[in-house]
């Protein structure tokens, strides 16, 4: 029997939610390195600005957009599993 879509969303967006945990581990771990300890003036200055800005438009996509991918996907596969469901009654 093959697997119901809406359970392979749900494994599927499981994936994405680990791989998520990893970028913001990650960013976590590269931040702890980025400090006035390692690295200080004005090149330094740029590039913290930088590593910011580029943060937090990752942090927005991983706040914003993938829960909004996720929830896409389970009702596509909510709605591909209704109508595989009801063709299936129908051909009976």
């Amino acid at each position: 029997m093959p697997v119901p879509y809406v359970q392979e969303c749900r494994e599927s967006m499981a994936a994405v939610s680990g791989k998520v945990e990893a970028i913001r581990k990650a960013i976590k771990e590269l931040q702890g390195f980025a400090n006035v300890d390692t690295w200080s003036g004005t090149q330094a200055d740029k590039w913290m600005a930088d590593l910011n800005h580029r943060v937090k438009a990752v942090e927005a996509c991983l706040d914003v957009k993938v829960p909004a991918a996720k929830a896409e996907c389970l009702k596509n596969a909510q709605r591909m599993q209704s109508a595989s469901s009801a063709g299936a009654v129908k051909a009976q």
